[in-house]
């Protein structure tokens, strides 16, 4: 009697398995999207999508909270001029305060950095736009949303140009490769 209960559920149990392997293959089972990170291809659809790529064109405005070299932008290079005085003597305030600090340094190469990528999120966002807005009667919300990323991007430039001088100019997103076309942004020139 035993063997033939544990037959039974054995044959039960490859039939549940059997069952529940062929009910989940169809097409869709394994083409699903990422539900981690966004794609073009599903995104920039509505003005939801605008508003959080425009948030995200303002998140590059963030200081880090710790006084490395993502932190405190401000304070440490007040450290340059007659503003700042350092009493401490840390690797990145330190080498600002003696001239010590290069193009390469920690703190220069991450405000390079994220300059530069909230440029390239304005640049997608203005790129883009139309496809957020083109069901849209109303065309104030799109209107607004393009005057702050311009607003944005001219903004990192002139930090960029403040603290660097003569510095890359990108006006339109990059290829997939990564590659602008770009030209040289001085401060004396000012785009239309």
């Amino acid at each position: 009697m035993k063997n033939i209960m544990k037959n039974r559920i054995i044959k039960m149990m490859a039939l549940m398995f059997v069952s529940v392997v062929t009910s989940s293959c169809n097409d869709d089972f394994l083409n699903i999207s990422p539900s981690s990170s966004l794609s073009d291809e599903g995104f920039f659809r509505s003005a939801d999508d605008a508003e959080l790529a425009l948030n995200g064109v303002y998140n590059c405005l963030l200081l880090g909270l710790s006084t490395s070299a993502d932190g405190c932008e401000m304070i440490l290079y007040d450290l340059m001029t007659d503003n700042g005085c350092n009493i401490n003597t840390s690797y990145y305030p330190h080498n600002i305060v003696t001239g010590q600090m290069t193009s390469s340094s920690p703190a220069p190469r991450f405000k390079w950095e994220k300059k530069y990528k909230g440029i390239a999120r304005a640049n997608l966002l203005l790129a883009r736009l139309d496809q957020c807005f083109a069901n849209e009667k109303d065309k104030t919300l799109r209107d607004r949303y393009e005057g702050e990323a311009l607003f944005l991007r001219s903004f990192f430039y002139a930090d960029l140009i403040d603290f660097f001088g003569n510095v890359p100019l990108k006006l339109e997103p990059a290829d997939i490769n990564g590659k602008t076309n770009c030209s040289t942004f001085t401060k004396h020139f000012v785009p239309n």
